[in-house]
């Protein structure tokens, strides 16, 4: 047989020893092993030789191949410390170690912050569970000791313990992350976010946290929109707050059959209310939240806003910021009806189903002789706001400083699309030429205080017509504001066309709009004409 080359360089080889030309009977050993022949006793000494030759050779190859194992075991064990010294070398020079510390818990702050879906700890639906920053931690030494110094990555704590699998392993496994998450958090505060349903081991996990509950400052509440029974009461301690939760500002509910009267009213100074079931109930709430910034609502489509108790004024003089999600007009009119915000700044609200109305808003602000800087308004339902409306608006509102506005309009009917633009221009205009300011008389937009403006339209089509006109109206208050050093304010305007683009029917007029609107942009004018295609 030939001889087996261990190594190229040396040329050392093995050499096997083949015994089968000893033993002829070999050659037919297949054939005898099917019949019901069997060997005689000579031939079974002389074949136990070849036995015994056979396993010497055997052992000549199990102990060369143990060699060349030891040898592939420590060339292997050298290999790995070389690649880890080489991998060491490059976390050395990594480009996130030159990043400073506080960018880098920046960063591990986005990942896990609860306002872009994220959270410090996270025990899901099905008892599945996401750590994001645990497991950040095994990524390097250099995150995990970052992870270690920053107490507010361990702050935000999602329990769901109604969708939780509670065998003992399980709840075992959730109580001690929530002890280590809750221990690497220190003294900062807490952000919980609690749903409100009866579980068999809400006794234990309320005994984990009863130690921190003083560091609560953010709690989210989360719990069924019908079949009230299978929901657990509010947390025992949020009665007791001003003791047990003196910090506690900042109050989110996302169910609908809540008792809000047992929030702790006078310290909070943001309240978020989804799918108010009853709007009555959350007027004895207001009246209450004496020291409250933010307040957002969210009122469905109900009929029991007709219950509000319109009557009682509402005076909230610490409010300044006011968010309204509304799909009925006269859910606005009998929520804000009541209300007195003297220090209110900024109002969004949001229309769904019933066409807007600005008229509640313009009696919100006379009423509570506020001074409003910035509007936000959203509809999904093709109208458009009347001028009456808009300039009344516009007037009460003389400190208003950045105006969004998010509207479909329709390609039919009496309100033509680009048609909400022109009307706001001639309004802001006309204000203008009233200003007291005498240095900005004449120029065709509101005083120098506006410095957002951010119109939204989107339809079917565009006339031309209404296009030139606006971009005049552009092209006039930059003129205007050419021989002023103030900074121009920002505009922006942006139109979507649906289906029909006014590229394909007039392409020479769009190409000297663009270039018009090239130059508004040098101004510091935003305006945008695009075509988004058909829906489907």
């Amino acid at each position: 047989m030939d001889s087996i080359v261990l190594c190229d360089n040396c040329q050392y080889d093995f050499l096997p020893k083949d015994s089968r030309p000893l033993f002829p009977i070999l050659d037919n050993l297949n054939d005898l092993l099917r019949s019901n022949q069997l060997p005689s006793r000579t031939d079974a000494e002389k074949e136990q030789s070849y036995i015994e030759a056979e396993g010497r050779e055997l052992a000549r190859c199990e102990q060369e191949i143990t060699r060349l194992h030891n040898a592939l075991a420590k060339l292997e064990t050298h290999r790995n410390a070389v690649a880890e010294r080489i991998k060491r070398f490059h976390s050395w020079h990594s480009p996130i170690r030159r990043l400073p510390v506080e960018v880098l818990e920046k960063i591990l702050g986005l990942v896990c912050a609860p306002e872009s879906g994220g959270y410090a700890l996270d025990f899901r639906r099905r008892g599945s569970i996401r750590a994001p920053v645990l497991a950040l931690t095994h990524v390097s030494h250099w995150l995990r000791a970052v992870a270690s110094a920053s107490p507010s990555l361990w702050s935000s704590i999602r329990i769901e313990l109604s969708y939780y699998k509670a065998t003992e392993d399980r709840m075992i496994q959730f109580e001690s992350l929530l002890a280590l998450y809750l221990s690497n958090s220190k003294n900062h505060p807490l952000h919980l976010i609690n749903l409100c349903y009866y579980h068999p081991h809400n006794a234990s996990v309320t005994k984990v946290l009863t130690p921190h509950i003083p560091r609560v400052a953010r709690l989210d509440l989360v719990g069924p929109e019908t079949l009230q029974t299978l929901y657990d009461h509010l947390p025992e301690w949020l009665g007791n707050a001003p003791h047990t939760a003196p910090i506690l500002s900042d109050i989110k509910i996302y169910c609908s059959h809540l008792d809000l009267n047992k929030l702790p009213c006078h310290q909070l100074r943001v309240l978020e209310v989804v799918d108010i079931v009853d709007a009555s109930s959350i007027a004895p709430v207001l009246k209450h939240c004496t020291n409250l910034h933010s307040l957002i609502l969210h009122l469905p489509d109900t009929g029991s806003t007709q219950a509000l108790d319109t009557e009682a004024r509402i005076e909230m003089p610490s409010l300044q910021q006011l968010s309204i999600t509304v799909d009925r007009a006269l859910g606005l009119s009998l929520l804000l009806r009541p209300l007195v915000l003297p220090s209110l700044s900024s109002f969004r609200l949001v229309s769904s189903k019933d066409a807007l109305s600005l008229a509640p808003v313009t009696d919100l602000i006379c009423r509570s002789k506020c001074h409003l800087n910035a509007f936000a308004v959203e509809t999904q339902r093709k109208s458009s706001i009347p001028s009456a409306e808009l300039d009344d608006f516009l007037r009460s509102c003389p400190s208003l400083s950045r105006l969004e506005a998010n509207l479909p309009i329709s390609g039919g009917g009496a309100t033509k699309p680009g048609e909400f633009m022109c009307k706001l221009l001639d309004a802001l205009a006309s204000l203008s030429v009233s200003s007291s300011e005498s240095d900005m008389q004449g120029i065709p937009f509101p005083s120098s205080g506006v410095v957002y403006l951010s119109i939204y339209e989107h339809g079917y089509s565009l006339d031309a017509q209404i296009v030139d006109k606006i971009l005049r109206q552009l092209e006039a208050r930059t003129g205007a504001l050419n021989n002023y050093r103030e900074k121009v304010p920002v505009l922006r305007w942006k139109w979507d066309l649906w289906f029909e683009t006014l590229w394909e029917r007039v392409p020479d007029v769009m190409e000297e709009f663009n270039t018009r609107i090239e130059n508004l942009a040098k101004n510091g004018l935003m305006c945008s004409i695009r075509s988004k295609g058909p829906l489907y």
